[in-house]
């Protein structure tokens, strides 16, 4: 099992709306998670506010605002990194 399989990658959309289209950067790094055996998934700003984060969560955010960001690099800094993704 590859390392990142054993993760819960979450995208999170920018908006409280399903319809909301993200970046194309924020879209190239989902797919390059899924091309490397990862199982990411698209989440609203709702689910990180309700979510417990745990160790083996990674949160992506297409610019590092926001109520839900706050919330998780407030209340979960351990286990927070941040990652900047840039398709050149």
């Amino acid at each position: 099992m590859s390392q990142v399989s054993e993760l819960n990658i979450y995208f999170v959309l920018p908006e409280e709306n399903k319809d909301v289209e993200c970046s194309k950067d924020m879209g190239d790094a989902f797919s390059c998670v899924k091309q490397y055996r990862g199982k990411p998934q698209w989440v609203l700003p709702s689910f990180c506010l309700s979510h417990t984060p745990r160790k083996n969560d990674v949160f992506v955010f297409d610019a590092f605002v926001g109520v839900a960001f706050e919330k998780l690099k407030k209340e979960s800094s351990k286990y927070v990194y941040v990652f900047f993704y840039k398709h050149f």
